[in-house]
């Protein structure tokens, strides 16, 4: 396992210490967007931080398997896209061959 990181964040008035591997910032950044989320949540709708955090966890739970959805679609339109190009590739050297072979023949037939 790598480096282990210890943070600690602050969310809607609670102190969590966190050892990870991510950079600080970038946790510390994370947990600013969820506190962000949470007090918009819960000041729009007139909900208990509690409802507030489980309306979150859905939206980012939603949004990580449209993620990874969008990712397996790109991954089998990138794999498609590279078999084309191998089949194309084959074909491209299959045509030069033949153009090799037709120019002897035709050398071979001038030369009668």
């Amino acid at each position: 396992m790598g480096y282990q990181n210890r943070v600690q964040i602050t969310v809607c008035g609670m102190d969590f210490y966190l050892t990870c591997e991510d950079n600080p910032d970038y946790v510390v950044g994370l947990a600013q967007s969820l506190e962000k989320k949470l007090n918009e949540l819960s000041a729009s709708n007139k909900i208990t931080l509690t409802q507030a955090a489980v309306f979150a966890a859905l939206d980012y739970a939603d949004a990580a398997r449209k993620s990874e959805e969008s990712t397996d679609r790109l991954r089998d339109l990138l794999k498609s896209y590279l078999e084309d190009a191998n089949t194309c590739r084959a074909a491209a050297e299959e045509a030069k061959r033949e153009t090799e072979r037709l120019k002897k023949e035709l050398q071979s037939l001038k030369n009668r």
